[in-house]
Order: C-alpha cells, then sequence, then structure tokens
C-alpha cells in the first residue's frame, strides 16, 4: 500500500535519510588550497585598536578586529602574534589561542577574528598614568600585516567607607576613585585641596555628617567627576550619584568642578553650603537642592540640569553673581531653574543679585513663589513671563530685566561671557560688586569701566 502520510514512516528510515543527507553535504564541501599569500590579499579591518582610559586592576573590555582574505585563493597565515609575546601587556584570543597562533587558514573572501583585552592585573609603575603601546601582526609568506595597540592605564587611589577621623586627599596627579561610597561621620572632616580630582564609579556618592572643605584655585581646581573619560561620555548626565551633606552637616567650597552626577549637591535640613566659584554641570536632576538649610553661592556656574539648577525648599537662599545655563537637552524639563518654596519648619529669606537666571522654558523663575516670602531680586536678567510683575513690584524685584536670551558669546559651545548687546551687560550693581572683588576666572571686576550681571566679568 502506497504511504501518503510522512508521519507513518518508521523512525528509523528518517533517521538514515537525514544521515545520508548530512553525508552528502559533507562531501560536496571543497578541499582546501594550502598556500601562503605572498601578494597584498590581506587587509586588518581597522589599523589601531585604542581602549579608554582604564583604572590599574580592572578588567578591561574585550575588543574584536578581523583579518580579511580579500582574494579568490585560500591562504595559510603563517603567524599571527603580539610583538612583545609574552611580555605584552595585551592578550589576544586566535582560534582560541593566547598570545600567539601558527598556520592559521583562511579560505577564500573569509575573515578571521582576533580577540584583544588589556591583561587585567597588568603590574603598573606607580605613576599616575602608563601609555602601553603593542603590534598585532599577521604574517604570510613574506608579508606582514599589522595593528597598532594603545591604551592608557590610570593610576588611582581607591576611597569607600566611613572617615572617622580629620582626613585630607591633597594628591593631584594620581585622582581618587569613590567605588562605592564615602562617609564624613558627624564629629570627622574631609580637606580636599591641591588641585585632586575626584572620580566616581557608577551610582557611587560622597556623604557628609561632618565638615567638607574644598580649596581650589583658579589654575588648579578641585575636579568632581564620571569614572569615564573617553570623550563620548565627556557630557553625558547621571553617571554618578553626588554629594549629600546630611543634617547640621557644613561645606565649604571654592573653586570646584562638578560633572555629570545624578544630583551635582543634596542638601539636608540644618546643614550649611558656602560656595565660591563653583561650576556645576551636566545633571540628570537638580544642580543644588536644599531643604530647611542654608545656601551661599558666588561667582558659579550652573550649566543643564535635568531638574532646577537651584532648587530650596524653606531655609535660605543667596545667589551672588551666579550664571544660571540651563538647556538640557536629554530631557524635556518641567522644573524652573530657580524654584523656591515654603517651609513651616524654618525661616525664609532669598536674594538674589548681579546674576543671570536662563534657560529654554518661558518661566525660570517661579516669581509668584519669591514674592510671598522674604526677598529680593536685584539687578539680575530673569527669563520669566511676568514681566509686569518684575516691573511694578519694587519690593521684591529692584532694578531687575526680562529677557528670553541672555546673548551669551557662544551658549552652545559653553562660553558664557557676555555679548556686549547682552542685557546684562555694564547693567550690575556695583556697589553690591564689590563683595566680590574676583569673578569665576579670577578677573578683577574693579578693572572694568562697569559691573556686569553674572559669574563673567569680560565680554566676548
Amino acid at each position: 500500500m502506497l504511504v501518503s502520510d510522512a508521519t507513518t514512516v518508521p523512525m528509523y528510515i528518517r533517521t538514515l535519510t537525514t544521515l545520508f543527507l548530512l553525508l552528502s553535504l559533507a562531501s560536496c564541501e571543497r578541499d582546501f588550497s594550502a598556500h601562503p599569500s605572498d601578494q597584498s590579499s590581506l587587509a586588518w579591518s581597522a589599523d589601531t585598536i585604542s581602549f579608554d582610559t582604564i583604572p590599574v586592576g580592572y578588567v578591561t573590555p574585550t575588543l574584536r578586529i578581523a583579518l580579511y582574505n580579500q582574494s579568490n585563493e585560500d591562504y595559510t597565515i603563517d603567524n599571527v602574534s603580539l610583538t612583545g609575546a609574552e611580555a605584552s601587556p595585551f592578550m589576544v584570543n586566535v582560534n582560541g589561542a593566547e598570545t600567539y597562533a601558527d598556520n592559521v587558514r583562511l579560505r577564500a573572501s573569509d575573515s578571521l577574528i582576533v580577540f584583544v583585552a588589556l591583561k587585567a592585573n597588568y603590574i603598573n609603575t606607580g605613576l599616575a598614568t602608563q601609555r602601553l603601546t603593542d603590534c598585532l601582526s599577521a604574517r604570510s609568506g613574506n608579508k606582514h600585516w599589522t595593528v597598532q595597540l594603545r591604551a592608557i592605564l590610570q593610576n588611582r587611589h581607591v576611597v569607600s567607607g566611613a572617615l572617622t577621623t580629620p582626613t585630607e586627599w591633597s594628591q593631584d596627579s594620581i585622582p581618587y576613585l569613590i567605588a562605592d561610597s564615602v562617609v564624613v561621620e558627624k564629629g570627622s572632616s574631609l580637606t580636599i585641596s591641591n588641585g585632586a580630582k575626584v572620580i566616581f564609579a557608577n551610582s557611587a556618592k560622597l556623604i557628609s555628617r561632618g565638615n567638607l572643605t574644598v580649596v581650589g584655585s583658579k589654575s588648579r581646581p578641585i575636579v568632581f567627576c564620571q569614572q569615564r573619560s573617553d570623550s563620548y561620555y565627556a557630557d553625558i548626565p547621571g553617571q554618578w550619584d553626588g554629594i549629600y551633606l546630611c543634617r547640621g552637616a557644613k561645606a565649604t567650597i571654592s573653586n570646584a568642578d562638578i560633572a555629570c552626577p545624578t544630583h551635582a549637591l543634596s542638601v539636608d535640613s540644618a546643614a550649611e553650603l558656602v560656595a565660591d566659584g563653583l561650576l556645576i554641570r551636566d545633571v540628570s536632576k537638580s544642580g543644588i537642592s536644599a531643604t530647611d538649610a542654608s545656601l551661599t553661592l558666588s561667582n558659579s556656574i550652573v550649566i543643564n540640569c535635568g531638574e532646577s539648577a537651584v532648587s530650596i525648599h524653606g531655609g535660605s537662599l543667596s545667589l551672588a553673581h551666579v550664571t544660571i545655563s540651563n538647556y538640557y537637552a536629554w530631557d524635556y524639563r518641567h522644573t524652573p531653574s530657580v524654584s523656591v518654596r515654603h517651609s513651616a519648619d524654618s525661616d525664609f529669606n532669598v536674594s538674589i543679585v548681579n546674576s543671570i537666571v536662563m534657560g529654554n522654558l518661558d518661566d525660570e523663575v517661579i516669581v509668584d513663589s519669591i514674592v510671598s516670602g522674604f526677598s529680593l531680586i536685584s539687578h539680575s536678567l530673569l527669563r520669566t513671563s511676568k514681566k509686569d510683575v518684575v516691573a511694578s513690584d519694587t519690593v521684591h524685584f529692584l532694578n531687575c530685566q526680562v529677557a528670553t536670551d541672555a546673548r551669551f558669546a557662544n551658549r552652545q559651545n559653553r562660553d558664557l561671557h557676555l555679548k556686549q548687546s547682552s542685557p546684562a551687560y555694564h547693567t550690575a550693581d556695583a556697589s553690591l560688586a564689590t563683595l566680590y572683588p574676583y569673578d569665576f576666572e579670577g578677573s578683577l571686576r574693579s578693572l572694568a569701566d562697569s559691573i556686569s550681571m553674572g559669574a563673567l566679568q569680560l565680554s566676548k
């Protein structure tokens, strides 16, 4: 009887049929014609492999590169190896072999994949940075094809845990790495000076319950930044958590840069922050946020925050010669650059003088919340839709100007010097400016014919 249903075919017959087909296909594969290449038929997919800056002792990413056979003939590659051999800081994997592989067969129009990494425990010399190089070479016949391998090994002071005694970080050549969190305990202190750099691993934070003193200079500011140092990550917000001042803590900061955190500075109740020459940039949430605390900020710049540049809930706020340029591009921002809310638990005091508050929202200062408390905004350039209130309310606003464009020299390139056509140019209160003789760059304000609003005195 003729079988028409395939499911009724005995299992052993189907198995034999499958094996026969596989053997038939295998027998059709052509033989490998092995001979060395003596012409320019091989090519690497790149001439250089460069790694990001790598911390000492960290496992590096594995990069891959391909060696292409661009001819119609099969070739045997005599050797694929590192020039430095076993002494090389790099390691490779070629067909499962480390460091080198001999007699590698490469069919016509095919490619060989080589994986490259830096040895995780490569011994460093104690220098701040080491530039590591080697070559990956493929040899076939009398031809050589090479790839340059490059990496920068960065030494770090790894710090974590609680600081229970007075501590100073002052090394300026080897940065401090906060791998998890550092806590300055109550009754203790941390002083950061001498142009030190503090880098943070993902989600790492600095918490202070005691005293935090940051003392930089115009030429050697203290830097707080993300761990990733390659250019792609230079301006990406939220790469580390932030700096937290707990209840009753005190912090004094001069000439410091805070880059790419989630929260730049979070200040709890009864804490105190005094900062001059502070740059805060590329923050995924608030630049400075405080609850029932005291904030004093002068000659400082805040650029691009996902929420408010400065936010207070009760307490006191003083801004003098501060420039806020809040044009956050990673998401739509709903909160104004300066956010003020009242609290029944503390006195309320707001003073903003000779400052610029600009951004891409129609209201970068909520005027209603300002005028309902004890506050004065004087000789400042604001972006707000309440232009009539600013002009008529001389109790809370004195010689303020309202505009949608501060006319910075080049805002997109973060040059926040003022053009001479800016409404903030030469319109500050000179008597108040005497309390702040030097601007953000260290220029004497008294050398100018007239004083300008904001952190930068000289125009462009």
